[in-house]
């Protein structure tokens, strides 16, 4: 499935201009923090798998395809990139921590291994009635199916201890690397926050679809 994505050269500019919104938020006391998503994709296909992969993770209440522009890089790189989020990479409330989990839930129950699970691909909005989080950043994302995908060359595993010990450039992507890093955040970074404790069964879920 293609996606009629709205697109354009001119990427610089839309930049400047997002952060330009950004900066005026701020000055109005809004509390905005650099919250756009960009996924680099350079094909049609791999275009269209991003965005799927996107809109599954997210749910249809959280995802509008309208929000969503492609723009092409030099050397044709292409990269996705939503509308300016509000929000940061830190956690302030388990239900931010709760939303990345179900949606990495429902990404590797539809096939879709993320392939890059840490801490600067998760953005959290603290709206005071219902904070919430985001999984970003679905460069490396693939479809597992019968053609295993493997990571890219280029795939970093230095300085990012949340990495499965198998999830190396040129190796199989699978499904048990994303649990393994989702895990370790929880574990090693959100562990002193309140109520943290009742991910337990929502992670045991979790460990349960790598099988």
């Amino acid at each position: 499935m293609l996606y009629d994505v709205k697109e354009s050269t001119n990427y610089a500019a839309c930049r400047a201009a997002s952060r330009a919104a950004g900066a005026a938020s701020r000055a109005a006391g809004a509390a905005v923090v650099s919250g756009l998503f960009e996924s680099r994709t350079d094909s049609n296909e791999s275009r269209a798998c991003n965005i799927e992969a996107i809109r599954t993770a997210w749910g249809p209440e959280q995802f509008d395809l309208r929000k969503v522009a492609v723009f092409t890089l030099p050397r044709n790189h292409q990269v996705l990139r939503h509308v300016y989020i509000d929000g940061s990479h830190k956690v302030t409330a388990p239900r931010q921590l709760q939303s990345v989990v179900e949606q990495l839930m429902r990404l590797h129950m539809d096939g879709y291994v993320h392939g890059d699970v840490r801490l600067p691909n998760m953005l959290f909005t603290e709206d005071a009635c219902e904070p919430f989080g985001y999984l970003i950043d679905f460069d490396f994302c693939r479809k597992v199916d019968a053609d295993t995908p493997m990571y890219l060359p280029s795939y970093n595993t230095q300085g990012i201890p949340e990495r499965h010990r198998d999830a190396m450039a040129n190796m199989p992507m699978r499904i048990e690397h994303d649990v393994h890093s989702m895990i370790w955040i929880c574990n090693h970074v959100y562990s002193s926050i309140t109520g943290v404790h009742d991910l337990a069964s929502l992670l045991e879920a979790l460990k349960s679809l790598s099988h």
